[in-house]
């Protein structure tokens, strides 16, 4: 990871940053000193500098053991989403309420992923099914957009186009900060104010490849509004509504 928050803060630094802040051992007999760790941005894990000679790359290390969302291979879900108890009756009305109201979810998922077209939209409802997410108990369905963005990846050339060229320049996955394996371990602290991220990436040169964590490019920490569901519905293409309509009949 070539960023990592500087200890004690949300401040990202890079190595080289970190090590003129915090310093570093010497040849001094009896130099017993270490660096505090840094900070993991996606997992908030402690990190270490790995430094190198000055032309080799400079990154940040996971200490071992922790279960990091950057760490989850690109495309799929990084935590287990399926219930262990699942709310069957309770999955049936939350998933009907998502389908009544599809045009507010649609443009609430469209702001926390630009240039959602309606084939994602459609596979983010097929993955649910899938995973039968609709079931978790206490899920409501003002928490659904920022649950159903951890669903699937959104690479330039599933998003929407404008003259047969992708609108959105990078893959975008979306994670918590923190370290979950399941979405039931991660719905507690998401009730406690968790950080959804949205990971941008410099997308691969083939369509069949996924990025890795070192295309990083950005991380940006969201605030979604879980009051969307009173808001005016905003405008949705004409396109968009036909096809994302055929698709959940």
């Amino acid at each position: 990871m070539r960023l990592a928050y500087f200890p004690g803060t949300r401040r990202k630094v890079t190595v080289a940053e970190y090590v003129s802040e915090t310093g570093a051992k010497t040849a001094r007999t009896g130099d017993d000193y270490i660096a505090p760790d840094a900070q993991c941005p996606a997992c908030l894990g402690n990190m270490y500098a790995v430094r190198g000679a000055p032309q080799r790359i400079q990154f940040f290390r996971h200490r071992v053991g922790l279960n990091c969302p950057a760490s989850r291979p690109a495309g799929e879900p990084y935590l287990r989403m399926t219930p262990v108890e699942p709310d069957v009756v309770g999955g049936i009305e939350l998933r009907r309420a998502f389908i009544e109201n599809w045009r507010l979810h649609y443009s609430a998922i469209r702001t926390l992923a630009p240039c959602l077209s309606p084939e994602e939209f459609l596979t983010i409802v097929g993955s649910a099914d899938e995973l039968r997410v609709w079931e978790h108990r206490a899920l409501t369905e003002s928490w659904l957009p920022q649950t159903l963005v951890l669903l699937i990846d959104f690479p330039p050339w599933t998003g929407l186009r404008r003259n047969g060229v992708p609108e959105r320049d990078l893959w975008l996955r979306f994670w918590y900060q923190g370290q979950h394996e399941t979405f039931s371990a991660l719905w507690i602290d998401m009730q406690h104010g968790a950080t959804l991220c949205r990971a941008s990436f410099e997308p691969p040169r083939r369509e069949t490849d996924r990025p890795r964590y070192e295309n990083l490019r950005k991380q940006s920490e969201l605030q979604p509004d879980r009051n969307f569901l009173n808001a005016p519905a905003k405008y949705i293409p004409a396109f968009i509504v036909r096809t994302v309509e055929h698709g959940l009949t």
